[in-house]
């Protein structure tokens, strides 16, 4: 499927996709603490039953459960070299569940290591170990990819990434959040939407982590930043533990199609479930959109917005602070020393002088691609500012547009105009 046939695709909405795929397993006998993608290759007849009730229920698009087939993730099993085979079985295993009446998505998911500075983990190697899952499931025939369960921005940026370096297919994207509407590494909904959409997504949203009826307030945050189509795949209500131990969740089927109407309105488009949820909430949920759907228009300016990992601003209410190597001495030698008292102080007083954004600058350096990195782990974590980058190297440009989680604005001038805007093309900037 090409990017423009989803997108014909989705303007036929409502879509469905399906609902729980793990706890589902665990009632029909994949036992807990082992390997789901290598179990489910050992026992295919199980998933292709539980996917084909989805599809009879009104799934559109099943995920192929390749979730944590990444090399990273594969390597807790001792699997790392069976990452490419194991992707490639599940497609085909998911493919002969949809006998071609449903779509089939390759399904990526967080690795389970924490990136740098506050892990060991490099982006070069996550982005690496996505790369070889998505050309994986490319290649066995998936017609689209998704990438879900996203606790964090980071993450999510190097699976984008990943498929836009080894994929042409159309790629879904959701995150999840807790009660405080934020996820686990503090991104706020809109934020997240501003950033998977400047990155080149195809549709956005969220699943897992709480009911539909959580997902209502979110669901309309992302409409107001974002013209992409919006998901929701939400658990099946709150869950606790039942008395023989067993996970249970509050929410019943009818319930749970209401308040998805509630957030049809909001202006979701692609409707699913996540914990908890069966092929009947997915029936349930067709029945009663199937009725009753308006499709909300949206015309929102997307590419008005820069955004850090945990704050977004209007471009045109930009104020800079100034960290330029070039013209402060000071900054240099505190940098390449490994000092940042002087940046402290004026990131400090920001809020006092009406700035909102921080300019950066590093090619007074000797160094520059060491002082972008050293710059980069020490504002990202001080600051929820958005940056904006100018250099007249190309190299420091890359790596600052690649390793920053967010959307930079980026400054084009006579000395960077040939590699600065395609650069920054490549990775959603603002071009200023």
């Amino acid at each position: 499927m090409t990017k423009k046939e989803f997108k014909t695709f989705i303007e036929n909405g409502p879509i469905f996709l399906d609902g729980a795929t793990g706890s589902n397993l665990q009632k029909l006998g994949m036992p807990f603490g082992v390997c789901a993608e290598k179990w489910i290759t050992e026992n295919k007849d199980v998933l292709i039953k539980l996917q084909r009730q989805y599809i009879d229920a009104g799934s559109q698009i099943i995920y192929a459960p390749t979730f944590g087939a990444n090399s990273i993730k594969l390597k807790e099993y001792g699997l790392e070299d069976k990452a490419v085979s194991l992707n490639k079985t599940l497609i085909e295993i998911s493919k002969e569940a949809a006998t071609d009446k449903a779509l089939v998505a390759g399904d990526i998911t967080m690795c389970g290591q924490t990136l740098e500075p506050l892990g060991d983990l490099s982006l070069e190697q996550l982005i690496s170990s996505y790369e070889q899952q998505i050309s994986a499931v490319d290649e066995a025939g998936a017609d689209l990819i998704v990438i879900e369960t996203m606790m964090s921005l980071q993450e999510t940026r190097a699976a984008l990434i990943a498929a836009s370096n080894v994929s042409s297919l159309p790629v879904m994207v959701t995150m999840t959040f807790g009660d405080g509407g934020k996820t686990l590494y503090g991104t706020d909904a809109k934020t997240a939407a501003i950033v998977l959409s400047s990155l080149g997504a195809d549709a956005v949203g969220m699943n897992c982590s709480a009911g539909p009826d959580k997902m209502l307030e979110l669901v309309s945050q992302m409409c107001e930043v974002t013209n992409l189509p919006i998901i929701a795949k939400p658990n099946a209500g709150m869950p606790s533990l039942g008395e023989s131990g067993n996970t249970i969740y509050d929410m019943n089927a009818d319930e749970f199609a209401a308040h998805m109407k509630n957030i049809a309105k909001a202006g979701a488009v692609l409707f699913g479930g996540c914990c908890g949820t069966t092929p009947e909430y997915i029936r349930k949920v067709k029945d009663v959109l199937s009725k009753d759907f308006d499709k909300t228009e949206k015309n929102t300016d997307i590419g008005r917005y820069i955004a850090a990992e945990r704050e977004y601003i209007d471009l045109s209410k930009i104020q800079f602070c100034k960290i330029d190597t070039r013209e402060n001495a000071e900054i240099k030698d505190e940098i390449d020393e490994d000092e940042f008292d002087t940046i402290y102080d004026l990131l400090d007083d920001m809020e006092d002088n009406g700035q909102n954004a921080v300019l950066l600058c590093v090619d007074g350096n000797e160094n520059p691609i060491s002082a972008v990195k050293a710059l980069l782990g020490e504002i990202s974590g001080y600051t929820s500012c958005p940056l904006c980058f100018v250099s007249d190297n190309e190299d420091v440009l890359n790596y600052a547009l690649k390793h920053y989680c967010g959307i930079a604005a980026v400054i084009i001038n006579d000395k960077n105009r040939n590699f600065a805007e395609k650069i920054g093309k490549k990775y959603g900037a603002c071009i200023v």
